[in-house]
C-alpha cells in the first residue's frame, strides 16, 4: 500500500475528452451564470439607525438569487471521477481505504459498474455509483464584487502550501488503517456501529487545492462576462428604484448597499459528501440503508420518484449507490439525487456527510455535455452517455437577503424587479 502513497501531481495527470480541471470547472459554471443568477429585486426596507447624533434612515434592497453552491460528482470508482484534481486528491484516498477494506472481506475489488443485465428488462440493469459534493469555488462570487458591482481583487488564504510527500503518506496510512479497522468491525452489525468513526482527512487534503489560482480565475471569468452580465449597472438601478419606491415610506432616508449579491457559507472545495467513507451504507441498500423509509419504498405510489415524464429512472429511497436502470447517465441523475438529499437531511447522525440546507435548488450540467444554463427538475438534464462512467453536475441554490444590515427594519415595501 505503501508504494502507492504518493501525492497527487497536477502536470503529470492525462486530460481524458470529457474531463476537466479547476480552470474547466469554473470556465463551464460561470459561462452559465447570466442564465442561472435569475437576479430579482423584491421590495425595499426601511431601516433607522439610532446614534449619539441623532436618527438616520435608510433604504435598502432586498434581493433574491441563485448561486452556484456545490458540485456533484458520479463515477464507477472513486478515481474516476470527472473533475481530474478531485479524482487523485480525493479519490485515490478513498480508492485505497475502499481496497483495504475489500481485501479484508475477501472481495477483490471495491469499484461499480453494470453489474446485471440480459432478460432483466428494458429498463432494469443494476449499476453501481460512487459519490461526491464538493463545495463549489465559484460560491465564492458574492464576496469578490463590491456594492456598486466592481470587482475585487483580493486573494483570500495564503501560498499555496500542498503536503509533502513524507506528510501525505503518513496521514494517509493513518485514516486507510483506521477506517478500515472501524468499518470490518461494524459490518456484520452497521447499525450499531458508533459514531465516532475515523474523520477523514479533510482539511489535510485540501492543501492540494490551489484557492488563490481559483479566486484568480473567477475574477478572470467574472471580467468577461461583464458585457453580458454588468453588476455595476444592476447596482446603479436598484439604488435608482430604491429610492423612487422607498420615497412612499414619506420619510427622508437615503439609500444603503452594502453588498449587491447574498453572503454564503460554502466551503470551498469541502467534501460535504463522499461515499466511500459512507461504505457501509451506499453499498448496503434497505434495510441496513434507510431502515426507517418501509412506507416510502414498499408504496408504489411514493412521491421519491425520479424520472422523466412516462418513465422511471429510479427512486429517492434507499439513498445508495445501486440503481436499477439500464442507461447510466439517468442512474447517475438518479445518485446525485440521493446524494443531495442526504446532505440536506439533518436527522442523519451515522453516516458520515455535513449537512447543508440547498433552497429552490437548480441544476445545471459540466459533464459529459456542459450547459450554459440551469433547469429546476436534474431530469430535464442532457442525458448524455460517458463511457468512462463519470459525470458532474452543479447545484445553484437560492438566496435571499437585504443588501445592508444597518440599524433595525422598521418597514417594508414589495416591489418584484427581475434583471
Amino acid at each position: 500500500m505503501l508504494c502507492v502513497l504518493s501525492p497527487p501531481a497536477h502536470a503529470q495527470v492525462t486530460v481524458e475528452a470529457e474531463r476537466y480541471t479547476t480552470p474547466q470547472l469554473i470556465s463551464r459554471t460561470l459561462s452559465a451564470l447570466p442564465n442561472c443568477l435569475s437576479y430579482c429585486l423584491t421590495g425595499i426596507e426601511l431601516r433607522m439607525r439610532v446614534t449619539l447624533t441623532g436618527v438616520r434612515f435608510y433604504f435598502v434592497p432586498r434581493v433574491k438569487h441563485h448561486m452556484a453552491a456545490v458540485h456533484l460528482m458520479t463515477a464507477n470508482q472513486t478515481t474516476h471521477e470527472p473533475y481530474i484534481e478531485w479524482a487523485v486528491i480525493m479519490g485515490q484516498v478513498q480508492k485505497l481505504m475502499l481496497d483495504h477494506f475489500a481485501h479484508a472481506l475477501g472481495i477483490e475489488e471495491s469499484g461499480g459498474h453494470l453489474t446485471r443485465y440480459g432478460q432483466y428488462g428494458r429498463h432494469q440493469a443494476t449499476r453501481f455509483k460512487e459519490h461526491a459534493i464538493m463545495g463549489h469555488p465559484v460560491a465564492i462570487v458574492p464576496s469578490l464584487l463590491d456594492s456598486s458591482g466592481g470587482i475585487q481583487s483580493h486573494m483570500p488564504g495564503g501560498a499555496f502550501d500542498p503536503p509533502t510527500t513524507g506528510e501525505y503518506t503518513a496521514v494517509v496510512t493513518n485514516i486507510v488503517n483506521r477506517w478500515s479497522a472501524w468499518a470490518v468491525e461494524c459490518v456484520g452489525q452497521p447499525l450499531s456501529c458508533p459514531v465516532t468513526q475515523p474523520l477523514f482527512p479533510t482539511a489535510f487534503l485540501k492543501r492540494f487545492f490551489d484557492i488563490a489560482a481559483a479566486v484568480q480565475s473567477i475574477i478572470v471569468g467574472l471580467e468577461a462576462l461583464q458585457a453580458v452580465l454588468n453588476f455595476a449597472e444592476m447596482a446603479a438601478t436598484l439604488r435608482d428604484i430604491a429610492a423612487v419606491v422607498g420615497g412612499e415610506f414619506g420619510v427622508g432616508a437615503s439609500v444603503r448597499i452594502d453588498r449587491l449579491l447574498c453572503p454564503n457559507h460554502i466551503e470551498l472545495f469541502y467534501p460535504y459528501y463522499l461515499s466511500g467513507p459512507d461504505a457501509l451504507f451506499w453499498r448496503s441498500g434497505w434495510p441496513i440503508t434507510d431502515a426507517d423509509q418501509l412506507t416510502t419504498l414498499f408504496n408504489p405510489w411514493s412521491s421519491d420518484r425520479i424520472g422523466s415524464p412516462g418513465e422511471l429512472w429510479g427512486h429517492l429511497y434507499p439513498r445508495a449507490g445501486f440503481v436499477n436502470h439500464d442507461h447510466d447517465a439517468k442512474a447517475a441523475i438518479v445518485v446525485s439525487e440521493r446524494g443531495l438529499h442526504l446532505v440536506g437531511d439533518s436527522r442523519i447522525l451515522l453516516r458520515p456527510k455535513r449537512t447543508l440546507t440547498l433552497t429552490n435548488p437548480l441544476w445545471q450540467s459540466v459533464s459529459p455535455q456542459p450547459t450554459a444554463y440551469c433547469t429546476e427538475r436534474s431530469t430535464d438534464l442532457p442525458v448524455r452517455l460517458d463511457e468512462a462512467g463519470g459525470y458532474g453536475y452543479n447545484v445553484w441554490s437560492e438566496y435571499r437577503c437585504s443588501l445592508s444590515d444597518v440599524g433595525t427594519l422598521i418597514g417594508f415595501i414589495g416591489y418584484s424587479h427581475c434583471f
